[in-house]
């Protein structure tokens, strides 16, 4: 009578043991379906449900042998303790291929702004200012050399810089 309360209470408690590895196990599983780059780390998936099928496996031979249960949680908690160093990894690869993303986006849009301006500030400068504006001036803003090496340092050198300060004005705003 008293070794069956005993060993209900020992199943109880590793039932309870098991639930909040569960619980751990549920929030890596949670991380990784919203996690957005999981082709990189494959062996994160392997380990998770590794770390899943030994709970399910302790908590299936609990009833037979409470000894087997426990060394098959522990294992299954080793299992998910891995991921740990993992996650890191993860978080950091986020942050870096959303920043570069984020980087790129905001290129193209520096690039067609400054380009855009260029195509119409450059005709506005010679037709409308031609009466104002010194005549050497405006035989240099009218030669096709002079106009193509605005348009390279403008989306070459300009818009890297502007969309780099945009980068980093957003990440540090996160």
């Amino acid at each position: 009578m008293v070794c069956s309360r005993l060993r209900e209470t020992r199943l109880e408690e590793l039932n309870v043991r098991v639930d909040a590895a569960a619980l751990t196990w549920a929030d890596y599983n949670t991380f990784w379906q919203e996690y957005p780059y999981q082709s990189f780390f494959r062996d994160f998936k392997t380990l998770l449900f590794a770390g899943k099928r030994k709970f399910v496996e302790a908590r299936s031979i609990a009833g037979e042998s409470l000894a087997k249960a426990k060394e098959r949680l522990q294992a299954g908690k080793e299992e998910v303790e891995l991921l740990t160093g993992l996650v890191d990894r993860m978080l950091k690869l986020k942050i870096a291929l959303d920043t570069l993303s984020m980087f790129f986006k905001k290129l193209v849009v520096a690039e067609m702004v400054f380009s855009g301006l260029a195509f119409v500030l450059l005709p506005l400068v010679t037709i409308g200012l031609s009466g104002v504006l010194d005549p050497e001036i405006l035989r240099v803003v009218k030669n096709p050399q002079f106009q193509k090496g605005t348009m390279v340092v403008l989306t070459l050198f300009m818009a890297p810089f502007f969309a780099l300060a945009l980068t980093i004005r957003s990440m540090s705003e996160r």
